[in-house]
Formats: structure tokens, C-alpha cells, sequence
């Protein structure tokens, strides 16, 4: 039979081992806690909720978000065939994770597109990727016709491209892109629901 050990025990082997529970509004800076919290210790953003560990050193500590995240989001019909800025129909397509911050970087694992079919297909439009916000695509495409274009309900599942290895740059989020704009022809009122799965990254710069 596995005994806990006291209490008392258990603080001075955090004490000695410089584990602290740290917390503060906003994402921890740089280096934060250097010199008090050693390797293992946490950090509460008490205004986002997230939960930093540091996996650096006690003089060096580097504070990293440990388990993947989840966003979901919805694109509606309008936006679905809108050419304005934040919207599908625009160059730089729909964010679905903003800039994480300086000293950080965001791994994209996937994204889950639900299309709900509505009345009638959208027209025109072209190939939809995910990219690096502001740069290039990062997975591979699906074509109008397996997107908002069909007639039916779609699921596509978006990975990393993988025939290369993928440049990661800093600070930089993620957006749903196509190469043309849709149109509606008056009576499609199809959705878009979207699931990204992505972790977060210390890069100690």
C-alpha cells in the first residue's frame, strides 16, 4: 500500500526543490521568475486561464503552455461570401488563431471543417487552405466542389503539409483561406463550423 507523505513533507521538497504555483494577468514575460522558480514550477494567467509550466532552468525559465488547445468558431452565410477584411471572401481569408505573443510559437495539428449545406450550393470560389496568417498555405487544399461549392454536406479535415519539413514562424497565427471568392446565388444559407487544434510553444526568443 502506497502512503502519502505529510503535508509538511511535501513543502519542503517544493521548497527545496524551487516548485512554485505562480500566478498574474496576461501570458508570463521573459525569464519571469528567474532565480525562484525552478524547473516543474507553474504559472496561472489569471485573465486568459491558461496554465504556463516552466520547462527551462531555475536562472533561465521558460514557460510553455503543456497541452494542446481548442478553438471552435462559426463562419455564417454572409461571411461566407463576403470580400471584407476577417471574412472568407478576402485575400487574407477567416483568423482562426491570432498571434500568440512574442516567444512564442503555434504548431498546427488540424482543423475540423464542418460544412452545413443550406437551400442551395455556393458558386464560383476556389481551393481552401489553411495558412500561416499573412503567408503561405500550410496544409494541403480542398477543392470548391469538397467545400462550400457542393450541394450537400461536407467534412474535411486539414493536416500539415508533410512532404517537407514545415518552417515555423514565430508569433504568427492561423487563417482559413481560399484562392477565390464564393458567391451566393441567392438562396444558399449554408455555415461554416470550424475546430482547430493547435499547441503553443516557448522559443526562448
Amino acid at each position: 500500500m502506497i502512503k502519502m507523505r505529510n503535508t509538511q513533507a511535501m513543502l519542503n521538497d517544493m521548497r527545496e526543490n524551487n516548485i512554485f504555483f505562480l500566478a498574474g494577468a496576461g501570458a508570463p514575460a521573459l525569464l519571469y521568475g528567474a532565480g525562484i522558480a525552478g524547473p516543474g514550477s507553474t504559472y496561472t494567467d489569471t485573465t486568459n486561464k491558461d496554465v504556463y509550466v516552466n520547462i527551462g532552468t531555475l536562472l533561465a525559465p521558460v514557460w510553455t503552455k503543456p497541452h494542446s488547445k481548442q478553438l471552435t468558431g462559426l463562419i455564417t452565410a454572409a461571411q461566407l461570401v463576403s470580400v471584407a477584411a476577417g471574412d472568407f471572401g478576402h485575400a487574407a481569408g477567416v483568423p482562426l488563431l491570432a498571434a500568440p505573443g512574442a516567444g512564442f510559437a503555434a504548431e498546427f495539428i488540424s482543423l475540423m471543417m464542418m460544412y452545413d449545406f443550406g437551400v442551395a450550393a455556393y458558386t464560383l470560389g476556389g481551393n481552401t487552405t489553411v495558412n500561416a496568417t499573412g503567408g503561405a498555405a500550410i496544409t494541403g487544399l480542398t477543392s470548391a466542389a469538397n467545400s462550400i461549392g457542393n450541394a450537400a454536406d461536407k467534412v474535411v479535415q486539414f493536416v500539415p503539409l508533410s512532404v517537407t519539413a514545415l518552417v515555423v514562424a514565430p508569433n504568427v497565427g492561423f487563417s482559413l483561406v481560399t484562392s477565390a471568392a464564393f458567391t451566393n446565388p441567392g438562396t444558399a444559407t449554408g455555415v461554416i463550423r470550424w475546430t482547430l487544434n493547435y499547441k503553443l510553444y516557448a522559443t526562448g526568443f
